[in-house]
Formats: structure tokens, C-alpha cells, sequence
């Protein structure tokens, strides 16, 4: 997902309220929530050997810093499952203050779906039952 598409989902979730945040600004929110999601779980696009630029080291893996979302028109440098939490984080910004917490939930709820999945993949990998994905 692209920073220009993030930016149209945000408003569609928000009902445009979001419309007056000019894209230096969006990009600004958006890097601060990839932040806040690569905190909270382990993007496997992020994973690295530990050189420089490390955001955090898990139990078994460093965690890179994200790139800031620059040109609009490339894909977030996250995983794109996670780029609806991040959504989701950038919403709980713009929105009435009784709204955060169902965009919060809605985040939390993503990267829980995330985190099962990969933990999924990574066990069946293990034990040698993993599918490669054709198109």
C-alpha cells in the first residue's frame, strides 16, 4: 500500500475527516504509527541481521526502523497486512476522542490476525508442511 492510498483509506474509515491533513503531515502520522505497530509485533519485512538501524531486538530477531514514507507513490516499507493497523493508529489521530479506542481496538485486533498467521506459517515451515504461494 502507498502512502496516497493509505491516505484515501484513512479518510473513507474516518469519514473524511481527515481531509484537512495536508501529505507531509499524513506521512509524519503514518511513520509515527509503523512505529507504533513495529513495537507491538514483528513484521517479517522488517527482520534484519542486526546491523545498523535496528528499531528494537526481539528474543530471536532485530527489528529494522522503517523507512519514512517519503515518495507517495511507493509501497510503505512494511508488511501490507500491517498497513491496515497502521491505518488504524493514524485514524485514532484525526478522530473525536471517543472514537480512539474503537480504531485502537481495530488496530490491536489486526496485528493479533498478524502475529497468528505468521506464527502459523513459521510452524508449519518447521515442520516441513510450508506451501509456496503460486499466482
Amino acid at each position: 500500500m502507498t502512502l496516497v492510498e493509505l491516505q484515501e483509506y484513512v479518510k473513507y474509515k474516518t469519514l473524511r475527516r481527515s481531509d484537512a491533513i495536508e501529505l507531509p503531515m499524513f506521512a509524519s502520522l503514518t511513520y509515527a504509527a509503523m512505529i507504533r505497530v513495529c513495537m507491538k509485533t514483528m513484521p517479517l519485512a522488517l527482520l534484519c541481521s542486526g546491523e545498523a538501524n535496528v528499531l528494537r531486538y526481539d528474543k530471536k530477531a532485530a527489528i529494522r526502523r522503517p523507512e519514512y514514507p517519503k515518495d507517495e507513490t511507493k509501497e510503505l516499507d512494511i508488511d501490507n497486512e500491517l498497513c491496515f493497523a497502521v491505518a488504524a493508529l493514524v485514524a485514532c489521530d484525526v478522530v473525536a476522542p471517543e472514537a480512539r479506542n474503537w480504531f485502537k481496538n481495530e488496530a490491536e485486533e489486526i496485528i493479533l490476525d498478524y502475529d497468528r498467521n505468521v506464527s502459523v506459517m513459521a510452524l508449519e515451515r518447521q515442520n516441513g508442511q510450508h506451501t509456496v504461494c503460486r499466482r
